[in-house]
Protein backbone atom coordinates (compact mmCIF):
# COMPACT_ATOMS: atom_id res chain seq x y z
CA UNK A 1 0.00 0.00 0.00
CA UNK A 2 1.65 3.39 -1.13
CA UNK A 3 0.33 6.80 -0.38
CA UNK A 4 2.11 9.56 -2.70
CA UNK A 5 3.44 12.29 -1.46
CA UNK A 6 1.09 15.06 -0.69
CA UNK A 7 0.53 16.50 -3.54
CA UNK A 8 -3.10 16.86 -5.76
CA UNK A 9 -3.18 14.33 -8.08
CA UNK A 10 -1.80 11.68 -5.89
CA UNK A 11 -4.47 12.85 -3.35
CA UNK A 12 -7.61 12.67 -5.52
CA UNK A 13 -6.12 9.17 -6.68
CA UNK A 14 -5.80 8.13 -2.84
CA UNK A 15 -9.42 9.16 -2.10
CA UNK A 16 -10.79 7.37 -5.32
CA UNK A 17 -9.05 4.64 -4.23
CA UNK A 18 -10.35 4.53 -0.86
CA UNK A 19 -13.91 5.45 -1.62
CA UNK A 20 -14.05 2.07 -4.50
CA UNK A 21 -12.69 -0.26 -1.55
CA UNK A 22 -15.08 0.70 1.05
CA UNK A 23 -18.17 0.41 -1.98
CA UNK A 24 -16.95 -2.93 -2.82
CA UNK A 25 -16.39 -4.34 0.47
CA UNK A 26 -20.11 -2.92 1.59
CA UNK A 27 -21.88 -4.09 -1.20
CA UNK A 28 -19.98 -7.32 -1.16
CA UNK A 29 -20.88 -8.10 2.68
CA UNK A 30 -23.76 -6.07 3.08
CA UNK A 31 -27.48 -8.00 2.27
CA UNK A 32 -29.30 -7.24 -0.62
CA UNK A 33 -32.58 -5.75 0.26
CA UNK A 34 -34.12 -6.11 -3.45
CA UNK A 35 -37.27 -8.42 -2.72
CA UNK A 36 -37.87 -9.22 -6.66
CA UNK A 37 -33.58 -10.65 -6.67
CA UNK A 38 -34.19 -14.29 -7.41
CA UNK A 39 -33.99 -16.55 -4.87
CA UNK A 40 -31.08 -19.01 -5.19
CA UNK A 41 -29.78 -21.32 -2.10
CA UNK A 42 -26.35 -21.04 -3.04
CA UNK A 43 -27.05 -17.05 -2.26
CA UNK A 44 -29.29 -17.15 0.25
CA UNK A 45 -27.85 -15.99 3.93
CA UNK A 46 -28.94 -18.26 7.04
CA UNK A 47 -31.26 -15.86 9.22
CA UNK A 48 -30.45 -15.13 12.42
CA UNK A 49 -31.65 -13.96 15.82
CA UNK A 50 -28.67 -13.52 18.03
CA UNK A 51 -28.59 -10.15 19.52
CA UNK A 52 -26.43 -7.36 18.14
CA UNK A 53 -22.93 -7.16 20.38
CA UNK A 54 -22.09 -4.06 21.44
CA UNK A 55 -21.08 -1.59 19.38
CA UNK A 56 -17.08 -0.35 19.54
CA UNK A 57 -16.78 3.33 20.10
CA UNK A 58 -15.17 5.33 16.94
CA UNK A 59 -12.35 6.36 19.01
CA UNK A 60 -11.73 2.60 19.57
CA UNK A 61 -11.63 1.90 16.08
CA UNK A 62 -9.59 4.78 14.94
CA UNK A 63 -7.30 3.52 17.18
CA UNK A 64 -7.37 0.46 15.36
CA UNK A 65 -6.39 1.74 12.20
CA UNK A 66 -3.28 3.97 13.18
CA UNK A 67 -1.79 1.08 15.24
CA UNK A 68 -2.38 -1.17 11.76
CA UNK A 69 -0.29 1.58 9.92
CA UNK A 70 2.33 2.62 12.95
CA UNK A 71 5.54 1.66 11.82
CA UNK A 72 7.05 2.12 15.34
CA UNK A 73 4.78 -1.30 16.70
CA UNK A 74 6.24 -4.54 15.94
CA UNK A 75 4.05 -6.57 13.80
CA UNK A 76 3.23 -9.19 16.93
CA UNK A 77 1.38 -6.28 18.53
CA UNK A 78 -0.24 -5.10 15.38
CA UNK A 79 -1.53 -9.32 14.89
CA UNK A 80 -4.71 -8.23 16.69
CA UNK A 81 -5.65 -5.47 14.80
CA UNK A 82 -6.98 -7.52 11.73
CA UNK A 83 -9.34 -10.69 11.36
CA UNK A 84 -6.50 -13.62 10.75
CA UNK A 85 -3.89 -11.01 11.59
CA UNK A 86 -1.47 -13.48 12.62
CA UNK A 87 -1.01 -14.00 8.69
CA UNK A 88 -1.07 -10.51 7.85
CA UNK A 89 3.08 -9.57 8.55
CA UNK A 90 3.28 -8.65 4.63
CA UNK A 91 -0.03 -6.58 4.53
CA UNK A 92 1.33 -4.46 7.78
CA UNK A 93 4.51 -3.78 5.98
CA UNK A 94 3.15 -2.68 2.87
CA UNK A 95 0.13 -0.49 5.22
CA UNK A 96 3.44 0.95 7.42
CA UNK A 97 5.47 2.29 4.29
CA UNK A 98 2.33 3.87 2.31
CA UNK A 99 1.37 5.71 6.15
CA UNK A 100 5.11 6.84 6.72
CA UNK A 101 5.60 7.79 2.78
CA UNK A 102 2.92 10.26 2.97
CA UNK A 103 2.50 11.15 6.47
CA UNK A 104 -1.01 9.91 6.49
CA UNK A 105 -3.11 9.15 9.70
CA UNK A 106 -6.89 7.76 10.29
CA UNK A 107 -9.87 8.67 12.33
CA UNK A 108 -13.30 7.21 12.99
CA UNK A 109 -16.12 9.65 13.67
CA UNK A 110 -19.07 8.84 14.98
CA UNK A 111 -22.15 7.41 14.42
CA UNK A 112 -20.98 3.26 14.60
CA UNK A 113 -23.39 1.39 13.11
CA UNK A 114 -24.30 -2.33 13.04
CA UNK A 115 -23.85 -4.27 9.82
CA UNK A 116 -25.74 -7.14 8.27
CA UNK A 117 -24.71 -9.74 11.35
CA UNK A 118 -24.04 -9.31 15.06
CA UNK A 119 -20.14 -9.34 14.14
CA UNK A 120 -19.83 -6.15 11.62
CA UNK A 121 -19.45 -2.53 12.35
CA UNK A 122 -19.16 0.37 9.81
CA UNK A 123 -17.83 3.10 10.78
CA UNK A 124 -16.82 6.84 8.31
CA UNK A 125 -13.47 7.00 8.34
CA UNK A 126 -10.93 10.26 7.36
CA UNK A 127 -7.98 10.49 5.82
CA UNK A 128 -6.04 13.15 6.13
CA UNK A 129 -2.85 14.23 4.62
CA UNK A 130 -0.32 16.94 5.46
CA UNK A 131 -1.73 20.34 4.23
CA UNK A 132 -4.50 18.53 2.97
CA UNK A 133 -8.41 18.82 3.82
CA UNK A 134 -9.28 15.46 5.39
CA UNK A 135 -11.01 12.81 3.11
CA UNK A 136 -13.79 11.12 3.84
CA UNK A 137 -14.67 6.93 3.73
CA UNK A 138 -17.58 5.72 3.64
CA UNK A 139 -18.73 2.06 5.63
CA UNK A 140 -15.08 1.16 6.97
CA UNK A 141 -16.30 -2.28 7.77
CA UNK A 142 -14.68 -3.95 11.15
CA UNK A 143 -15.34 -7.32 12.32
CA UNK A 144 -15.65 -9.06 15.74
CA UNK A 145 -13.37 -12.31 16.25
CA UNK A 146 -12.17 -14.20 19.31
CA UNK A 147 -14.32 -11.36 21.41
CA UNK A 148 -12.31 -8.53 19.67
CA UNK A 149 -13.37 -6.18 17.11
CA UNK A 150 -10.62 -6.01 14.18
CA UNK A 151 -10.61 -4.15 10.61
CA UNK A 152 -12.22 -7.00 8.30
CA UNK A 153 -10.07 -8.77 5.71
CA UNK A 154 -11.27 -8.13 3.03
CA UNK A 155 -11.30 -3.95 3.99
CA UNK A 156 -7.84 -4.22 4.30
CA UNK A 157 -6.90 -6.33 1.64
CA UNK A 158 -9.15 -4.17 -0.81
CA UNK A 159 -7.53 -1.14 0.46
CA UNK A 160 -4.06 -2.11 -0.08
CA UNK A 161 -4.73 -3.50 -3.48
CA UNK A 162 -5.72 -0.05 -4.52
CA UNK A 163 -3.55 2.39 -3.03
CA UNK A 164 -0.40 0.10 -2.22
CA UNK A 165 2.94 0.43 -4.93
CA UNK A 166 2.04 -2.03 -7.57
CA UNK A 167 -1.94 -2.27 -6.78
CA UNK A 168 -3.29 -5.25 -7.18
CA UNK A 169 -0.07 -6.94 -9.24
CA UNK A 170 1.79 -6.34 -5.44
CA UNK A 171 -1.14 -7.81 -3.25
CA UNK A 172 0.67 -9.82 -0.14
CA UNK A 173 0.02 -13.50 0.10
CA UNK A 174 -2.45 -13.26 2.72
CA UNK A 175 -4.61 -11.41 0.19
CA UNK A 176 -4.16 -13.85 -2.52
CA UNK A 177 -0.89 -12.67 -3.98
CA UNK A 178 2.03 -14.80 -5.02
CA UNK A 179 4.86 -15.51 -2.53
CA UNK A 180 8.14 -14.26 -3.56
CA UNK A 181 10.47 -16.31 -4.63
CA UNK A 182 13.31 -17.94 -2.66
CA UNK A 183 16.83 -16.39 -3.39
CA UNK A 184 19.16 -18.54 -5.39
CA UNK A 185 21.66 -20.41 -2.88
CA UNK A 186 25.50 -18.83 -3.35
CA UNK A 187 28.37 -20.66 -4.77
CA UNK A 188 30.68 -21.65 -1.98
CA UNK A 189 34.16 -22.45 -4.20
CA UNK A 190 36.22 -25.17 -3.10
CA UNK A 191 38.81 -24.80 -0.80
CA UNK A 192 41.64 -26.91 -2.85
CA UNK A 193 40.09 -27.53 -5.96
CA UNK A 194 41.17 -31.23 -7.71
CA UNK A 195 43.45 -31.08 -10.86
CA UNK A 196 41.65 -30.83 -14.11
CA UNK A 197 41.64 -34.08 -15.69
CA UNK A 198 41.39 -34.63 -19.70
CA UNK A 199 37.72 -34.73 -20.17
CA UNK A 200 36.42 -37.93 -22.06
CA UNK A 201 35.19 -38.37 -25.16
CA UNK A 202 31.09 -36.93 -25.60
CA UNK A 203 28.67 -38.80 -25.16
CA UNK A 204 26.28 -39.19 -28.20
CA UNK A 205 23.38 -36.49 -28.13
CA UNK A 206 20.27 -37.44 -25.86
CA UNK A 207 17.28 -37.28 -28.07
CA UNK A 208 15.13 -34.39 -27.98
CA UNK A 209 13.26 -33.95 -24.53
CA UNK A 210 9.38 -34.47 -24.38
CA UNK A 211 7.06 -31.51 -24.05
CA UNK A 212 6.05 -30.37 -21.01
CA UNK A 213 2.25 -30.51 -20.12
CA UNK A 214 0.57 -27.60 -20.93
CA UNK A 215 -0.47 -25.00 -18.42
CA UNK A 216 -4.56 -25.22 -17.16
CA UNK A 217 -5.96 -22.36 -19.18
CA UNK A 218 -7.45 -19.41 -17.68
CA UNK A 219 -7.03 -16.86 -14.51
CA UNK A 220 -4.41 -18.74 -12.33
CA UNK A 221 -5.63 -15.42 -9.40
CA UNK A 222 -8.88 -17.48 -9.57
CA UNK A 223 -8.16 -20.63 -9.88
CA UNK A 224 -5.81 -19.97 -6.88
CA UNK A 225 -8.20 -18.36 -4.73
CA UNK A 226 -10.83 -20.67 -5.44
CA UNK A 227 -8.45 -23.83 -4.83
CA UNK A 228 -7.40 -21.90 -1.32
CA UNK A 229 -10.89 -21.59 -0.28
CA UNK A 230 -11.39 -25.72 -0.25
CA UNK A 231 -12.98 -25.54 -3.85
CA UNK A 232 -11.71 -29.14 -5.92
CA UNK A 233 -9.82 -28.53 -8.85
CA UNK A 234 -12.04 -29.32 -11.74
CA UNK A 235 -14.40 -26.78 -10.32
CA UNK A 236 -11.57 -24.40 -9.81
CA UNK A 237 -9.97 -25.10 -13.66
CA UNK A 238 -14.00 -24.89 -14.96
CA UNK A 239 -14.45 -21.24 -13.27
CA UNK A 240 -11.10 -19.54 -14.00
CA UNK A 241 -11.03 -20.88 -17.49
CA UNK A 242 -13.41 -18.57 -18.42
CA UNK A 243 -13.77 -14.99 -16.02
CA UNK A 244 -16.21 -13.20 -18.19
CA UNK A 245 -18.66 -16.11 -18.01
CA UNK A 246 -18.08 -16.83 -14.22
CA UNK A 247 -19.17 -13.34 -13.50
CA UNK A 248 -22.30 -13.03 -15.45
CA UNK A 249 -23.36 -16.83 -13.88
CA UNK A 250 -22.62 -15.40 -10.80
CA UNK A 251 -24.61 -12.48 -11.16
CA UNK A 252 -27.37 -14.69 -12.42
CA UNK A 253 -27.08 -16.59 -9.31
CA UNK A 254 -28.10 -13.29 -7.14
CA UNK A 255 -24.98 -12.62 -6.36
CA UNK A 256 -24.39 -8.86 -6.11
CA UNK A 257 -22.13 -7.25 -9.20
CA UNK A 258 -19.75 -5.59 -7.45
CA UNK A 259 -18.84 -9.09 -5.79
CA UNK A 260 -18.66 -11.01 -9.16
CA UNK A 261 -16.92 -8.33 -10.31
CA UNK A 262 -13.99 -8.71 -7.63
CA UNK A 263 -13.56 -12.11 -9.62
CA UNK A 264 -11.58 -10.48 -11.83
CA UNK A 265 -9.21 -7.90 -9.86
CA UNK A 266 -9.68 -9.39 -6.27
CA UNK A 267 -10.97 -13.24 -6.57
CA UNK A 268 -9.47 -13.58 -2.77
CA UNK A 269 -11.73 -10.09 -1.75
CA UNK A 270 -14.43 -12.05 -3.72
CA UNK A 271 -14.20 -15.25 -1.34
CA UNK A 272 -13.93 -13.08 1.23
CA UNK A 273 -17.31 -11.30 0.37
CA UNK A 274 -18.83 -14.32 -0.12
CA UNK A 275 -18.06 -16.07 3.18
CA UNK A 276 -19.11 -12.24 4.86
CA UNK A 277 -22.55 -12.68 3.38
CA UNK A 278 -23.32 -16.59 5.08
CA UNK A 279 -21.96 -18.19 1.41
CA UNK A 280 -19.70 -21.22 1.98
CA UNK A 281 -17.73 -20.81 -1.75
CA UNK A 282 -17.28 -24.84 -1.34
CA UNK A 283 -21.03 -25.36 -1.97
CA UNK A 284 -21.45 -22.31 -4.04
CA UNK A 285 -19.03 -23.10 -6.15
CA UNK A 286 -20.24 -26.26 -7.93
CA UNK A 287 -23.48 -24.47 -8.10
CA UNK A 288 -22.14 -21.82 -10.04
CA UNK A 289 -19.54 -23.94 -12.55
CA UNK A 290 -23.19 -26.10 -13.83
CA UNK A 291 -24.22 -22.85 -14.79
CA UNK A 292 -21.45 -22.21 -17.42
Amino acid sequence: MKFSSPAGHRTRTIAAALAVSAALVVTACSSDGDEDAPASSATSAPTTTQAQAPLPTAAELGDLLNRALDPALPVEEKAGTVQDGAEAGELFDQMSRAAQDSGATFAVVDPVLPGDTPEIALATATLTLPEQDPITVDNAEFVKQDGEWKISRAWACTLVGQVAEGGEENLPVFCGGDPAPAPAPEEVPAENPAPVEEAPAPAPAPGPAPEAAPAPAGDEGIRSALLGAGVDQATADKLAANPDATVAAAVEMGIPQATADQFRTNPQGAIEALRGAGIDPVTAAPQLAAQL
